[in-house]
């Protein structure tokens, strides 16, 4: 499973939800991809 990291909002995201996310309109735009070392 990949994650996608907010600085701002100091939270992961699965990267298999972004489309919920963006249609609930909650999506960081900040998201950056992180590695599954750095999401442990």
């Amino acid at each position: 499973m990949s994650y996608h990291y907010s600085p701002s909002r100091n939270a992961f995201y699965p990267s298999s939800m972004k489309s919920e996310y963006m249609r609930a309109g909650t999506w960081p735009d900040d998201a950056v991809v992180a590695t599954e070392e750095e999401w442990r």
